[in-house]
C-alpha cells in the first residue's frame, strides 16, 4: 500500500469516525479544532487504524498527532518499521 492509498484510507476513516464529509478533510485539518475530535474519539480512531492497517500504534506515536497529515505520516512510519 503506497502513501496515497494510506492517505485516502485515513481520510475516509476519519470522516466516518467523526461524522464529517471527506471533502472537508485535508492534510492540514486540525483533528481537535476543525473536526471536533476528543480523547475518546482519539482512542477509537487509533483502534480502527490498527485494525484497518494491521499495525500496532504505540502511545508515543499517537499522542503527538494534531493534524490529519500527522496521522497519515504516523501510519506510513509504523507500517514501514
Amino acid at each position: 500500500m503506497n502513501k496515497e492509498q494510506i492517505e485516502k484510507e485515513v481520510k475516509e476513516l476519519l470522516a466516518d469516525a467523526l461524522c464529517e464529509d471527506v471533502k472537508h478533510i485535508f492534510g492540514d485539518t486540525n483533528l481537535y479544532d476543525d473536526l471536533g475530535m476528543d480523547s475518546l474519539d482519539a482512542v477509537e480512531i487509533v483502534m480502527e487504524l490498527e485494525e484497518k492497517f494491521n499495525i500496532e500504534i504505540a502511545d508515543d506515536y499517537a499522542v503527538p498527532c494534531k493534524t490529519v497529515q500527522d496521522i497519515i505520516d504516523m501510519v506510513v512510519k509504523v507500517k514501514g518499521d
